[in-house]
């Protein structure tokens, strides 16, 4: 379904030397939302994700936003605003299918294990769709960079901004996988990154989104290159096959192994249970992308096995 609305990407270094503000959707958003409203125009303003939710209940619309979850619980949801959507091949298809407005679509590591030569430059997607807003802002060109609402942590016993979807929905040990990729990256990224969300220390100058209101610059309107799919329709039902019997197999086997490690990461055995219920449910009432569902949300889990084997092992 999404391969069909494919054919456009973004332009590298299309905003180069412009600021952006990556508004992500926890709590201490909601004490930027009325200065947001000065920065619209001013900068490349991209949504993460259900962010675009809460902006839009307060008129205010972002320039891009991004989509990675293989789910519709948010996205379903989704505004049919005047933004450019940037997804992942593998996002949610009705978040992709509701939107009217212009599509770009740049791959993330789990869309390219269907052996197919997808264009565009690869983004990290780690635990939050905020890391893929922050790697396709460094690609435009960004700089400075502003985070907005990216808390990476319960803040006023919250875990989201109001109205998102995921309102307290997180567990709170989640949260510093989801910090760990912008502690390391952020340094490393060569631009200057300013933080104005509360929470944890995610690295990035601490300031207030209205003392960087000198940084504001008008941007152009945002291009979006051609980039024409060749698709063999017979090879690619023939590579989900493939895929799905690989993700069953492996599944089975890890959540076994994953039930006898419990105690040592007793969350992960809730998120795990989470998940479990989502895609039962998903099958017992026999939805047509049930698999995708499912490989989407395991593909999501491969960079988490990783961290928790490895800790494991040095215990």
């Amino acid at each position: 379904h999404n391969l069909k609305r494919a054919g456009k990407i973004p332009i590298k270094d299309s905003h180069k030397g412009l600021p952006a503000v990556i508004v992500s959707s926890g709590p201490s958003l909601e004490d930027d939302l009325e200065e947001l409203k000065s920065w619209q125009g001013n900068c490349l303003m991209i949504a993460s994700g259900s962010a675009v939710i809460r902006l839009d209940k307060a008129g205010i619309t972002p320039t891009v936003t991004c989509l990675v979850d293989p789910f519709p619980k948010a996205s379903a949801h989704f505004p049919k605003g005047d933004y450019t959507l940037l997804s992942c091949y593998t996002a949610d298809r009705v978040g992709v299918g509701n939107h009217s407005g212009n599509i770009a679509f740049m791959p993330i590591k789990r869309d390219l294990g269907w052996g197919i030569d997808l264009p565009g430059k690869p983004l990290e997607s780690d635990l939050s769709v905020a890391s893929y807003a922050f790697e396709y802002a460094l690609y435009a060109g960004c700089d400075p960079i502003i985070f907005v609402g990216q808390d990476c942590g319960w803040t006023g016993e919250k875990s989201h901004s109001e109205g998102t979807c995921f309102d307290d929905k997180v567990a709170k040990q989640s949260f510093e996988m989801m910090a760990d990729f912008f502690v390391t990256g952020i340094p490393r990224c060569g631009r200057t990154v300013y933080n104005c969300s509360k929470g944890r220390d995610i690295g990035g100058v601490r300031e207030t989104l209205t003392a960087l209101r000198h940084l504001q610059r008008p941007i152009p309107p945002l291009v979006l290159a051609d980039a024409p799919l060749q698709l063999d329709i017979k090879r690619l039902k023939s590579l989900q096959t493939q895929a799905h019997a690989r993700w069953r197999q492996y599944y089975k086997g890890n959540y076994e192994l994953f039930l006898n490690k419990q105690q040592a990461e007793p969350w992960g055995k809730y998120l795990w249970q989470t998940m479990d219920a989502y895609l039962y449910e998903a099958k017992a009432k026999r939805e047509e992308n049930y698999w995708p569902i499912a490989f989407g949300i395991w593909g999501n889990m491969v960079g988490l096995w990783g961290k928790l084997l490895d800790g494991f092992d040095d215990r």
